[in-house]
């Protein structure tokens, strides 16, 4: 007879194998730690960018312009000899940088820097708009003035004191 050596090791030899999926501990599931640790990463990201934003130094709040067209072309025609002049306008617009975290509380002024020799503005003097708010410069050109790529500098001033710039560009020919 032939006796098994069960009983002198102790077991069947299965202590080296991995337990059944339902058994194992959740660390040892790669899914589970893969989640978890983009959850964490996600988390640390917002965590970084929100939290100086709403509760960062108050000068984060920022205003931006734009100009809708930035490059302009006003073509004389025969029309422009009874006005001795050609006309354009531009829309000047004012954004937030951060509407809903920090909102710009304040308005801002517009002025023209410089302009072209014989170009003559219509409306912007020094016109105050708020954030989401735009502008309207009208453009006059002497007939008789020809120029090419003419930069011409918009500023905003913001009520305390925050300046951006844009520049325009002008154009005209017959």
């Amino acid at each position: 007879m032939r006796k098994s050596r069960k009983g002198a090791g102790g077991g069947s030899g299965d202590e080296n194998k991995m337990p059944p999926k339902e058994q194992r501990q959740w660390y040892e599931n790669a899914l589970v730690l893969t989640v978890a640790g983009s959850i964490i990463v996600v988390i640390g990201q917002l965590a970084g960018t929100i939290i100086p934003i709403m509760y960062g130094p108050e000068d984060i709040s920022d205003f931006s312009i734009t100009a809708n067209p930035v490059d302009i072309y006003v073509k004389h025609s025969e029309q422009t000899e009874s006005n001795l002049l050609s006309y354009a306008n531009v829309e000047i617009k004012v954004d937030d940088f951060h509407p809903y975290l920090r909102p710009y509380r304040y308005y801002i002024y517009l002025k023209i820097l410089n302009y072209p020799k014989g170009t003559e503005l219509t409306t912007l003097g020094l016109q105050k708009v708020g954030v989401g708010g735009y502008s309207i410069l009208d453009i006059a050109i002497d007939k008789d003035i020809t120029f090419f790529d003419e930069p011409m500098e918009i500023q905003g001033i913001g009520e305390d004191g925050k300046t951006h710039n844009i520049t325009i560009y002008l154009s005209a020919r017959w």
